[in-house]
């Protein structure tokens, strides 16, 4: 079939990630993204539509144990130690990220979805619905990994307002859709995902109104995709960077997973920087790090992160709160305080 074999050159995955702890009243978000894959090396693309620009790019240490913080509103919260380090887009605080990528390659994003509903509270450990992703981040190298943890833990929406679907990939070119129908993990993958493309939409719906001939979004990106004929990686990121100056965002990333770089660039800084994730230490015996994800400059800005400290994340819950409204839901502290609950277990 010539849509498999086209999937099979060029696995694409549309992915706006604004995967966040809360909604903004009122705030209407679309989203879209793509994951290029050549024969040598394969870029997932993240454009960040609708939300405020602020934000921090974290360096996330493995060795370090971690609780979730929606333990603080009554559940049995999820614990863990993290086995990889990462690297972040965080709007909201630390391990609440947009996305990011881990050191071994695994990326994670998702999109907002009003069809989800997450599984029935139960005796499984809970953790929420933004936070999930730094845990996938922390715990695991591969996609499968990933859809087996389900029967472990337990997703939820602090607020009940807010639901996502998720899209992930790994260094081998694996790459999944996670969504939560009626209460059950629905995951596509492989024949079941002929068309890597995600959007605000339930994946089945999206793919049955594209095979219908309708003009939507699903479809306008599908057909952009078949057109991209690869060539070399240096390519796919021209061909990335290209389709997001077609699309409205703050921030617009692409993850290069197979050589483990991070290229991006903002609204408020069109210089399209990059970041190694080779040149970082992610052992926790070392402090980790931080950047303003609207640092100016252009090319490799690796060398450019600071310490983060504790402080660091109050002070930036406390500058987007008039935008999160984070008090209204009682969790202003919970999310400021946050940092100083992550240990570093490594001797």
């Amino acid at each position: 079939m010539k849509l498999q074999h086209q999937f099979k050159q060029l696995v694409t995955v549309f992915c706006l990630g604004i995967l966040l702890v809360f909604s903004h009243s009122g705030l209407a978000v679309s989203c879209t993204g793509f994951f290029i894959r050549t024969n040598t090396d394969q870029v997932y693309v993240n454009s960040v539509e609708g939300w405020v620009s602020t934000g921090m790019v974290l360096v996330n240490k493995r060795g370090t144990i971690k609780t979730a913080f929606i333990g603080q509103m009554g559940h049995k919260p999820l614990v863990w130690t993290a086995k990889y380090g990462s690297v972040t887009f965080n709007n909201v605080c630390q391990d609440s990220p947009n996305g990011g990528m881990n050191e071994v390659g695994l990326t994670v994003s998702g999109l907002l979805m009003a069809d989800t509903r997450y599984p029935d509270p139960d005796d499984r450990p809970v953790i929420s619905l933004g936070q999930w992703k730094q845990y996938v981040l922390d715990m695991f190298e591969t996609v499968d990994q990933v859809i087996a943890a389900d029967r472990g833990l337990r997703i939820v929406s602090p607020t009940g307002k807010y639901h996502v679907h998720y899209f992930l990939t790994d260094r081998t070119g694996k790459s999944a859709v996670i969504e939560y129908i009626n209460g059950i993990q629905t995951v596509y993958s492989d024949e079941t995902l002929p068309v890597g493309v995600i959007v605000n939409r339930a994946y089945a719906d999206s793919l049955k109104a594209y095979k219908n001939g309708e003009d939507s979004r699903f479809a306008r990106v599908a057909r952009q995709i078949e057109r991209f004929q690869p060539a070399s990686n240096a390519h796919a990121i021209t061909f990335a960077f290209d389709q997001l100056a077609e699309l409205p965002y703050v921030w617009g990333i692409a993850y290069d997973t197979r050589n483990l770089k991070i290229h991006y660039r903002t609204d408020k800084n069109r210089g399209i920087k990059s970041i190694d994730l080779s040149g970082f230490d992610f052992s926790c015996r070392t402090p980790a790090r931080v950047m303003d994800v609207n640092i100016a400059g252009t090319g490799d800005i690796t060398d450019r992160f600071e310490p983060f400290t504790p402080q660091r994340n109050r002070d930036h819950v406390n500058q987007v709160e008039s935008f999160y409204r984070f008090s209204r839901y009682g969790m202003k502290e919970i999310l400021g305080n946050y940092s100083t609950t992550v240990q570093c277990q490594e001797k």
